[in-house]
């Protein structure tokens, strides 16, 4: 197995960005260096591809696809579809409030609902 590009972009990693990534959880220190690969190129389904071509079956399942897989196209679609509508505005979307209402009705004892987009916000709510 080569990993020439994982390392390769490693190196670069380490001079513009503390822990190698954005995400604690993914940083190249969790894993074994020089054995398991750095930079992911793309995913589908349980399955992801490093920048060097190396097939792997995620067993980490983080960050999202431990529910539905990678690349999954109702996901992807509905992405998609709203991306052509915008995706950041300056006041709350009403998607905010059909989520929450619909989570509520399904949690129990859910009266109220707070989306956070990290785990570091939702300990501090």
């Amino acid at each position: 197995m080569k990993l020439n590009n994982s390392f390769d972009l490693l190196e670069k990693s380490r001079k513009i960005i503390p822990s190698q990534t954005q995400t604690f959880s993914r940083s190249a220190s969790s894993f074994v260096e020089g054995v398991y690969p750095v930079y992911v190129s793309h995913a589908n389904g349980s399955k992801f591809v490093d920048v060097d071509g190396n097939e792997y079956l995620d067993y980490l399942l983080g960050l999202g696809p431990i529910t539905l897989g990678y690349n999954y196209e109702p996901v992807n679609n509905a992405i998609l579809s709203q991306l052509k509508k915008g995706i950041l505005f300056s006041l709350p979307h009403y998607s905010e409030v059909e989520l929450s209402e619909q989570i509520s009705s399904i949690v129990p004892n859910a009266e109220m609902v707070k989306l956070e987009k990290t785990g570091s916000n939702a300990v501090t709510g």
